[in-house]
């Protein structure tokens, strides 16, 4: 009996160190460009990070790829997505609440929801408008996620959410006002 304890243990710690050398690297992101979108009544562009959980992937209930300030990471792709007016009247900021991967990492498959969530507001001296996006993406799949697949997918989610931000009436509504 012990020597399947023993067998047992041996493989659960096997598993582990594997998941946690697969996110050592330092995290870079890098949205796809798009096309600089002018905000003509906006005049300051700001991003933060409120951000609970500071750590990008939870694998097995473990956290990997801390992210103190993952503004930072995100700042120079969203200010070259977005150009601003000297004359704007607006102040537009993009505050990150949620930007993990939980994943559950067997043997020899994985199953994963990456979540991206960021809260914006639109503020002047006469009001302010504050609304949530969020996006996600679901896998499964063979072998392992690592870091790779965890970067991707929080690639894809910014370039989702700033296309949603951008198009949604409410936002549109939001800047004209």
């Amino acid at each position: 009996m012990r020597f399947f304890q023993l067998i047992a243990i041996s493989t659960i710690g096997f598993i582990l160190s594997g998941c946690a050398n697969q996110f050592e690297q330092a995290v870079k992101l890098a949205p796809s460009a798009v096309s600089p979108k002018l905000l003509m009544s906006v005049k300051d562009i700001n991003i933060s990070d409120s951000r609970e959980n500071k750590a990008m992937a939870m694998v097995n209930s473990s956290e990997f790829m801390q992210v103190n300030n993952i503004a930072n990471l995100i700042r120079p792709w969203l200010t070259s997505s977005l150009q601003t007016s000297p004359n704007g009247r607006n102040k537009l900021n993009f505050d990150i609440t949620t930007a993990t991967s939980y994943i559950k990492q067997y043997a020899m498959t994985f199953e994963s929801e990456a979540v991206l969530e960021w809260k914006v507001t639109v503020s002047s001296p006469q009001r302010t408008w504050t609304k949530s996006y969020q996006t996600g993406i679901n896998q499964d799949g063979p072998m392992k996620f690592d870091q790779e697949d965890v970067t991707k997918n929080m690639n894809i989610m910014l370039s989702t959410l700033l296309e949603r931000t951008l198009q949604d009436d409410e936002f549109q509504k939001a800047l004209s006002r």
